[in-house]
């Protein structure tokens, strides 16, 4: 019969065990699983299944490769207008790849600005496996393909995060010198995001995680910022918005605008939405 003793002693070795188990330091490529949903069909198609195509809204449409980076090229899609005195380089969400984000650069073209979308590694036919780290150097290479190769200034490239790609957004323009940043469906850094859905990160040092801080890129921008959110979204609270949008310290209020959108939900689904389509204008034109 086992003793109270060594009963107490094989419950706190379970623990241990457990603890190390889920350590970010041993179970990352787990973390990365629950992370990270790629979509490796092709774009392209994607695109024609949505009534509003981009393709229709713009001058010209290629498919570009970026890079390569790391050894690993990424592909993309350059939605150009003509006379579009801005490029909006988008960071998508976490799930499926560039071709579900019809609706979004249809709305930005709508806008008047030029659109590059891009697939992080491991999405579409992007090469590679997709990591934070990952993420964040694909996006340097989407601005370093706008300015070396599409030879767009730097003064004319406006980052726009969703959801993830908000983080995304974020560590970039502590990276590169973008000239606004737009963060929609965001989170106050990954880390945070990550304490509220999965209550045993608490027990790891957060040093241990490769994080997305929004709060720190913000507080430390001077860059013109418009923060999106919708009231019916059920992945990130509004006050997560809320809290991103403090942070900013900039005094000229037409640079820094917190929209909030009733009705819309974590993605964008209607690029006809007057409010949000306002808010978006509004901020562009004010640049």
């Amino acid at each position: 019969m086992v003793s109270a003793k060594k009963r107490f002693q094989y419950e706190v070795l379970f623990v241990v065990a457990l603890w190390a188990i889920l350590s970010p330091l041993v179970a990352m490529p787990v973390y990365e699983r629950l992370l990270f949903f790629p979509d490796k069909s092709d774009p392209v198609k994607t695109l024609g299944l949505f009534c509003n195509d981009p393709r229709l809204l713009c001058d010209s449409c290629q498919q570009v490769t970026i890079g390569p980076t790391a050894g690993v090229t990424l592909s993309g899609l350059y939605f150009k207008l003509n006379k579009a005195q801005k490029v909006v380089l988008v960071s998508h969400g976490n799930g499926g790849n560039m071709g579900y984000r019809a609706i979004l650069a249809s709305a930005l073209l709508k806008s008047g600005c030029s659109v590059l979308l891009y697939d992080y590694e491991g999405y579409g036919n992007s090469q590679g496996r997709a990591t934070v780290p990952h993420a964040v150097d694909d996006a340097c290479a989407a601005f370093d393909y706008l300015t070396t190769v599409q030879n767009i200034r730097a003064g004319q490239i406006i980052a726009y995060g969703e959801s993830l790609g908000a983080g995304i957004t974020a560590e970039l323009s502590r990276k590169r010198p973008i000239s606004a940043m737009v963060l929609q469906s965001t989170f106050p850094s990954l880390t945070w995001a990550a304490h509220d859905r999965l209550w045993f990160t608490w027990l790891y040092p957060a040093q241990w995680f490769p994080d997305l801080d929004c709060i720190a890129a913000v507080r430390s921008s001077t860059m013109p910022l418009l923060v999106i959110h919708g009231t019916n979204d059920a992945v990130f609270p509004l006050r997560y918005a809320e809290i991103v949008f403090k942070q900013s310290k900039l005094e000229k209020e037409r640079w820094r605008k917190l929209a909030i959108i009733p009705g819309m939900t974590h993605n964008l689904e209607n690029s006809g939405n007057l409010q949000y389509q306002t808010a978006l204008h509004e901020f562009l034109e004010a640049l």
